[in-house]
C-alpha cells in the first residue's frame, strides 16, 4: 500500500525538476534573446 504512494512522489519529483530545469531553460533563452537584441540595437 506505501509503494504506490511512494513511486507517485518520486514521479511528483522528477516532474518538479523538469518544470524547473524547463523553466531556467526558458529563462536563459530569454535572457539570451533580450541580450541579443540589446546588441543588434546597439550596432
Amino acid at each position: 500500500m506505501v509503494l504506490p504512494l511512494l513511486g507517485c512522489q518520486a514521479v511528483m519529483r522528477v516532474r518538479a525538476r523538469h518544470i524547473d530545469d524547463w523553466l531556467a531553460s526558458m529563462w536563459r533563452a530569454r535572457t539570451l534573446g533580450s541580450s541579443l537584441v540589446l546588441t543588434v540595437a546597439s550596432l
